[in-house]
């Protein structure tokens, strides 16, 4: 009916010959005489294989990356050099108390967030790590920071490291950043801590000490 109707026409097809898959991509044009009938098509078969299992393994390639990526057990942002959040999977959006819709369209200048370091002293824009990375070109690795999260209400310890990366398309500076909670470790930790200095004030005002021993057994 194309033909008839003098439009191009265009198709691929996959041709299974000796248990070897070749695709061939067809094209044609309709050839009419002075009359407006239809005389015949002129066609052309072009064997795209090649091009065809490049695409194929490229697709492959980004499905089993996206189901990395959407499954990880650690929050992954990609930002661009100003900071805007391009692509976000599910731990990152449950680690920061956002759906993961809302969290792709902020950028780390948005006055909502709230970072704090280790001090508790708040952060800008600046001294986080994805701005780093674009300052240095290097990967800053280890990073703590306190984030608000607003559906918690409270503050949460996300362990950092973040990683530049160049657009080939545009070469252009992005950076990966990826993160875990690290709350409750971070809790036990000062836990811990706050034992440790109870133990040596007591100890002072008692006058006594202690010591540890340690062996080892074949």
């Amino acid at each position: 009916k194309k033909m008839c109707d003098g439009q191009h026409i265009e198709f691929l097809h996959r041709v299974e010959k000796n248990k070897q898959v070749r695709w061939v991509k067809v094209t044609g044009d309709p050839e009419f005489n002075a009359k407006g009938r239809l005389l015949g098509v002129l066609g052309l078969v072009q064997d795209i294989t090649e091009e065809k299992e490049r695409q194929i393994a490229l697709e492959q390639s980004e499905l089993k990356f996206r189901t990395i990526f959407d499954n990880a057990t650690v929050g992954i942002v990609y930002q661009d050099s100003e900071g805007q959040i391009l692509d976000s999977n599910k731990k990152a959006a449950e680690i920061l108390g956002l759906d993961r819709e809302v969290l792709d369209t902020k950028g780390a200048k948005d006055p909502d967030w709230y970072f704090i370091d280790e001090d508790h002293n708040q952060l800008d824009w600046t001294a986080m790590p994805s701005a780093k990375v674009v300052e240095s070109k290097k990967p800053v690795l280890g990073d703590i920071v306190g984030i608000f999260n607003p559906r918690k209400s409270a503050i949460v310890w996300i362990l950092i490291d973040s990683f530049p990366l160049i657009d080939q398309a545009t070469n252009e500076l992005k950076t990966c950043t990826i993160f875990t909670d690290i709350t409750e470790r971070r809790r036990h930790q000062l836990e811990i801590k706050d034992r440790q200095a109870k133990l040596q004030a007591a100890q002072k005002i008692a006058n006594f000490g202690h010591w540890t021993y340690s062996y080892k057994t074949d």
